[in-house]
């Protein structure tokens, strides 16, 4: 049998939710000792444990991520890497989920194994974790960092 791990972002009260299962209604739901059942009211936006782990945790759907990606490659030779900074999420038409690096135009559309993950935290809850600095990534000019996105695959 498969298990999901949920967690919800209470969008009113402005906390995470973790150990409710998920209701007919999309919301969360608590079992209570007496083994009563509790439906939430409010607004909520699940997110779902990738299974995928980083260097600090495992790696929830919406999480910031930080990690290395691949600069360039040039074969005999060893690969480049570069710190970069994106989104955990789930990509319907791969079934899978993955990293969107938004501040690197020239990756979007490539697909990488990225390397030491590290988890900065979740773009529901703060979503200033997603604006890029322009002295993050020295290859990353005023212009590139405003738009555009790139898909990794895996974590470590």
């Amino acid at each position: 049998m498969l298990r999901y791990d949920l967690r919800f972002w209470d969008k009113k009260e402005k906390r995470m939710i973790y150990g409710a299962g998920l209701s007919p209604n999309q919301l969360p739901i608590f079992q209570h000792e007496d083994g009563r059942l509790e439906e939430l009211q409010g607004e909520f936006v699940p997110m779902l444990n990738t299974g995928q782990k980083a260097v600090n945790g495992s790696i929830w759907e919406a999480d910031v991520i930080e990690c290395d990606v691949p600069a360039f490659f040039i074969e005999g030779m060893p690969a480049s890497y570069v710190k970069a900074r994106g989104i955990m999420q789930y990509n319907q038409a791969r079934g899978a989920f993955t990293v969107n690096i938004m501040a690197n135009p020239q990756l979007q559309g490539q697909e990488f194994k990225v390397s030491n993950s590290r988890i900065i935290g979740c773009a529901v809850s703060n979503p200033e974790l997603l604006q890029v600095k322009q002295n993050q990534n020295e290859q990353i000019t005023k212009n590139e960092s405003s738009e555009g996105g790139a898909k990794g695959t895996g974590t470590q």
